[in-house]
């Protein structure tokens, strides 16, 4: 991972049964090279799954950045997806309380073990296309729009209203493969006198479903 984190518990839970079993998401990265990816998602059927993590509030857009290339590179976390077919995808991100996480001291390699906050407001960005070549990751990157990868921006989803704890987006997906940004727009919400909510990690629970594309679409 980028962040010297570890989650506990990381292994995701998937909402499915018989033959849904075959849709699967690993915690890692399932490629060499490229962005640094911390879920891996591969969808052959329908049905749904969900899994949970924890990024920086600040992390789809800080004020301290300039436009375009607003997001964290490395404190948002990065999904990669692979569709065996072509699919209506739902993807869901909520404000999760709870989230355990263990961080190391990159000078003293001191471990600790800390709690997220609950103060995300979510974004999720979507692209077409996993990175796996990019040799020099930038610290920031562009959450709405192309950027120093190779990836194709497709969508984003966010909601800045002050009680908004949920965003989702539903898209028309050919089969291949997607990167999926998780992030957070606390920065443009809160300041440094809300501190708890502008700083650090918050945690999140993701939810992505798949189902036929239906004949009328």
């Amino acid at each position: 991972m980028h962040k010297m984190i570890n989650l506990f518990g990381a292994g995701a839970l998937i909402l499915s049964s018989g033959a849904y079993a075959d849709n699967t998401v690993e915690f890692g990265d399932a490629v060499e090279g490229g962005i640094g990816y911390e879920w891996t998602v591969n969808i052959s059927e329908n049905g749904s799954l969900e899994y949970v993590g924890a990024v920086g509030g600040k992390s789809s857009w800080e004020p301290e950045f300039t436009d375009p290339d607003r997001g964290w590179t490395h404190t948002s976390d990065w999904t990669s997806l692979t569709l065996e077919s072509a699919k209506l995808v739902t993807i869901e991100l909520y404000r999760q309380q709870g989230v355990t996480y263990s961080s190391t001291d990159r000078e003293t390699g001191q471990v600790s073990t800390n709690t997220s906050g609950n103060c995300l407001h979510p974004v999720i960005s979507v692209y077409k296309g996993i990175d796996t070549t990019t040799e020099s990751e930038k610290g920031s990157f562009n959450p709405a729009g192309n950027f120093w990868s190779t990836l194709e921006f497709s969508n984003i989803a966010y909601d800045i209203a002050p009680d908004a704890t949920k965003v989702m987006t539903t898209l028309i997906l050919d089969a291949g493969e997607y990167s999926l940004n998780f992030g957070g727009s606390n920065g443009a919400i809160y300041t440094e006198d809300n501190a708890a909510c502008f700083n650090g990690l918050h945690g999140f629970r993701a939810k992505i479903s798949a189902q036929d594309v239906p004949p009328s679409l």
